[in-house]
């Protein structure tokens, strides 16, 4: 493994030269920037300036969150997918010089990108949580679509109570014979079943409803509450299968506007590295050791600058 000769550097300055410097150092690969603790008390900090930079600092940081946000957002519908050697080297996309700042001077143009993002998100999980609702209903209607009572009826009376329920296949005799045995009058309506379970309807007085469910909690039997269907569970699983393929074409609708967007994610990436680098220039700034007229700092490069070495001047 191949060791880079490093330098050590030196440099004191006008404050009012900082900033060349500044772009001087980050050409030329700075390393690492050190503060003597020595000199770092003599010389002190100009807090206004480094206030200045926080709050640039802040503002920076508000960018970069939003637009990894987009990103991350786009890439969980129409993810990058990386070949064989993309997958073990990275995926990378290289630009020139005039192409990256070409993209980078039109990053005001990605807050709109970023807004259109935030609005299709919301769009998304709300259709999202009104499909999984329809679902849910749906799946559990369907084992009772041969169910013939209204919603209402199923309120029963003052008198009669409606209780709806399951119970394993091999185990309906039993219940079928606690019904019988009750001591009290109780009718036993079967809806349907299939191979898991036979589901049924039963009818009693209100005060019996209570002693009739410790009855036939030994045969295992289940009682079942129904999502709201209205009128009729046949006619309401229509609707269902109607809502939810409105629901198909509508989140098809918002996925073609997410992939538009993610035609855009070279400009959205190009703008995130630009606002790290400023970023990075900000936090190389607020390490400065700057009196209110000079600064210092010490450094490592991987070679010498051309005015290393030179005669140095009071």
């Amino acid at each position: 493994m191949a060791v880079a000769r490093m330098n050590r550097i030196k440099l004191a300055g006008l404050l009012k030269d900082r900033d060349y410097w500044l772009k001087a150092l980050q050409k030329a690969q700075v390393i690492e920037i050190d503060i003597p603790e020595n000199d770092a008390p003599v010389l002190g900090r100009e807090e206004e300036s480094n206030c200045e930079i926080e709050r640039e600092m802040a503002e920076i940081d508000h960018h970069l969150g939003d637009l990894d946000k987009t990103i991350v957002f786009i890439d969980r519908y129409f993810p990058v997918k990386p070949t064989l050697i993309q997958q073990f080297a990275g995926v990378k996309t290289f630009l020139t010089e005039v192409e990256f700042q070409d993209l980078a001077e039109a990053r005001n143009q990605t807050s709109k990108i970023v807004d259109q993002a935030s609005a299709l998100n919301v769009e998304l999980a709300k259709l999202a949580h009104q499909e999984a609702s329809f679902r849910s209903d749906l799946q559990n209607l369907l084992p009772w679509s041969e169910l013939d009572l209204r919603e209402e009826d199923l309120q029963g009376t003052s008198f009669v109570r409606v209780i709806l329920g399951e119970v394993e296949v091999r185990r309906f005799n039993e219940v079928q014979d606690a019904v019988a045995a009750a001591p009290f009058g109780c009718e036993l309506r079967r809806i349907n079943q299939d191979q898991r379970a036979v589901r049924v309807a039963l009818f009693a007085r209100a005060e019996n409803v209570s002693e009739l469910s410790a009855m036939l909690a030994p045969s295992g039997f289940t009682q079942v509450t129904l999502p709201a269907y209205g009128k009729s569970v046949a006619v309401r699983i229509d609707s269902l299968h109607k809502q939810l393929k409105e629901f198909v074409a509508e989140r098809e609708s918002l996925l073609r506007a997410v992939e538009e967007l993610a035609g855009k994610r070279l400009q959205l990436q190009a703008a995130y590295d630009y606002f790290y680098n400023e970023r990075f220039k900000l936090s190389v700034a607020s390490g400065f050791a700057v009196g209110s007229r000079t600064f210092y700092l010490e450094g490592w490069i991987r070679f010498l600058l051309p005015f290393c070495g030179a005669p140095r001047y009071p």
